[in-house]
């Protein structure tokens, strides 16, 4: 299922104006970079997706791998219905056909990452985002918090 999820995911981020590295993909925002990338578990078959936002100002540039973003998480913590997202995810539950997990994973990116990510672009942006879900469950470099009080 992963290559068919990759190729679903180029269609969909390249349409919004992501560049495509590995199987990571990079939105070139106001402030930040915003990456989205898609990791297979070393264990199982369950597919993870990861999201970070690279702060341009403290030295992201170009394609930053994931961990290396200044904050960064899995989509899991940005949606509402997390057990669907979990259920699409599961490639070793056959319980639907993959066509269908892959369109659900789609419409929960263009509904709810996105929009987040994009939000998350700019340094005033992020600062917002991140007041408005101060929940967010998401690894955040201390140097953050010291660019954000200046916005």
């Amino acid at each position: 299922m992963i290559k068919e999820l990759e190729k679903a995911l180029d269609a969909a981020l390249l349409r919004e104006s992501f560049r495509k590295k590995g199987r990571s993909w990079y939105f070139d925002g106001q402030d930040c970079v915003c990456v989205v990338n898609l990791q297979a578990s070393k264990w199982s078959r369950t597919l993870y997706i990861n999201l970070g936002v690279g702060i341009k100002s403290l030295g992201a540039e170009g394609y930053p791998p994931v961990h290396k973003c200044h904050l960064y998480g899995r989509i899991d913590d940005l949606v509402k219905n997390q057990s669907t997202l979990s259920h699409a995810l599961d490639a070793e539950d056959r319980s639907e056909p993959a066509v269908t997990k892959i369109g659900t994973i789609i419409r929960i990116l263009h509904e709810e990452a996105l929009p987040a990510l994009r939000a998350m672009s700019s340094l005033r942006g992020l600062n917002r985002y991140l007041k408005a879900n101060r929940s967010l469950n998401w690894l955040m470099l201390p140097e953050v918090a010291a660019v954000l009080k200046k916005k």
